[in-house]
């Protein structure tokens, strides 16, 4: 039980650290642009951390709290395709290729993220912390996957 949350307080600190240092951003984002990574980029880490905190019995409210993350991201990449299929005509076919490719990536991190929302859902009492990490590091993948597709187009 002891590793568990160790290996959950862990797995926090480094979505922690993860989106602090990813806040930066890059020289040529606009400062609107650069404003909203921020917020999303605490906004999610707000709600990382928040779900790491939930206990078994706190269960729906873990769920509820890991589905608006999902919800939220899933309309970035929403965003994200848009803006894809806006700039695909004027893409050389290397461009393209590299934006398939990180659009693949985001799928399949995202399936996995689904599959772990649903043994939040679902997993046992005595599976919780597993699950919970389980999630929270799928997450951050998916996040991380996004984040890096983000800057390719």
């Amino acid at each position: 039980m002891k590793t568990q949350k160790s290996a959950t307080a862990r797995l926090v600190l480094i979505t922690v650290l993860f989106f602090a240092l990813g806040s930066i951003g890059t020289a040529a984002q606009t400062a609107a642009e650069k404003t909203t990574a921020k917020e999303v980029k605490e906004k999610t880490a707000q709600a990382l951390q928040a779900i790491s905190s939930y206990t078994a019995d706190q269960r729906d409210e873990a769920v509820k709290k890991a589905k608006e993350a999902l919800d939220d991201l899933d309309t970035r990449i929403d965003g994200l395709q848009s803006q894809l299929s806006q700039k695909w005509d004027q893409m050389d076919q290397s461009a393209r290729t590299k934006a398939r490719e990180s659009l693949t990536a985001l799928q399949k991190q995202r399936t996995v993220a689904a599959e772990w929302y649903g043994g939040l859902k679902h997993s046992s009492r005595n599976a919780w912390e597993d699950v919970k990490t389980g999630f929270l590091k799928s997450y951050h993948e998916l996040y991380d996957a996004f984040d890096k597709a983000t800057k390719e187009f």
